[in-house]
């Protein structure tokens, strides 16, 4: 399953269906032919323009569709709901299509990619996309949606990206998502979200940027050992910043050189310094000065001597180098 489609195609879409009719075997022809002659009426603008999807729910053996990056306008018709239960992947994105997605969207069992980002979609998500339980890709990002993240999101367990980005949905990130296991990139900066970020902490890469987020950090940002990005500029947050000592130890040995500036690098590395030992053991340190528990913590004098004792170490062993 390809989730490319949620970025910029390159590739005009007379060709991309000139390719697929050079592809199919025989006797599939006469539908791509029919797509071949269908791409000059993509070019009409009004109501008209997704009539096609119509026509399609005729295909029961449809699994893929990708319109993407024409000038089709209109309403998403309601019958997108009635196409092929086999369809696992549908890109609509870059249009001028308006409406709002239907709820009978949850019909379509197979789905497994749904993108309808850079539109003109106004409304809500349905909460019958809760249905959709192999979904491994939604992105309704750059719409005019809005209303509320509908809690049977968290029904989608196999769920690996949400792009909710740029839009209008209020009120919290519902904690539902936490059901979903494999969820890895969440996205939904530029919207009007107002509380807690939920538990996610399987996720690599978070951004609620620009919302109206308040209160405290959640303590359980310290338990996404795998976040490599995380954005939460452009919101209220207040009070201290949660323990994320345990994000550092997952690291060490094995990652050290990941949380690193590669600026700090680049010289050391050049040289066949050992950079990630000793930043192994600098982060240790920095670890032993930060836990919870003042008893368990390093005291000043003993951050000095190891620092001092990983230094002469090192320094030595840059010398040993450059020879």
């Amino acid at each position: 399953m390809s989730l490319e489609a949620f970025g910029n195609s390159q590739e005009t879409d007379k060709q991309a269906l000139l390719k697929f009719k050079s592809q199919v075997s025989e006797e599939k022809k006469s539908f791509a032919v029919f797509m071949e002659q269908l791409v000059p009426s993509m070019q009409m603008d009004g109501a008209r323009d997704l009539e096609f999807l119509v026509a399609l729910s005729n295909c029961t053996q449809l699994q893929f569709i990708d319109v993407s990056s024409n000038r089709l306008g209109g309403d998403l018709p309601a019958s997108i709901a009635n196409m092929s239960m086999n369809l696992n992947q549908i890109y609509l994105r870059n249009n001028s299509i308006s409406g709002s997605i239907p709820h009978g969207i949850g019909n379509l069992i197979g789905l497994q990619t749904l993108v309808l980002s850079d539109n003109l979609l106004k409304g809500p998500i349905p909460a019958s996309i809760g249905k959709l339980s192999g979904l491994v890709g939604l992105g309704v990002h750059i719409n005019r949606m809005s209303g509320e993240i509908p809690y049977s999101l968290g029904n989608i367990t196999r769920l690996e990206k949400l792009y909710l980005y740029s839009n209008s949905f209020e009120g919290i990130i519902p904690p539902s998502l936490g059901k979903c296991s494999h969820l890895l990139d969440l996205h939904t900066e530029n919207n009007k979200l107002n509380e807690d970020v939920g538990r996610l902490e399987n996720l690599a890469k978070l951004s609620v940027a620009y919302n109206k987020l308040s209160g405290k950090l959640p303590k359980t940002l310290g338990k996404c050992l795998s976040l490599e990005e995380l954005h939460m500029q452009g919101n209220s947050f207040d009070g201290i910043i949660p323990d994320i000592s345990s994000c550092i130890r997952f690291a060490l040995p094995e990652q050290v050189l990941d949380v690193a500036d590669e600026l700090i690098l680049h010289n050391v590395l050049r040289i066949g310094f050992p950079a990630a030992a000793c930043l192994t053991q600098v982060l240790e340190v920095g670890l032993g000065c930060s836990e919870e528990s003042p008893a368990n913590r390093l005291g000043m004098s003993e951050v000095v001597k190891e620092l001092i004792s990983i230094k002469e170490r090192f320094v030595e062993a840059r010398r040993g180098a450059r020879r």
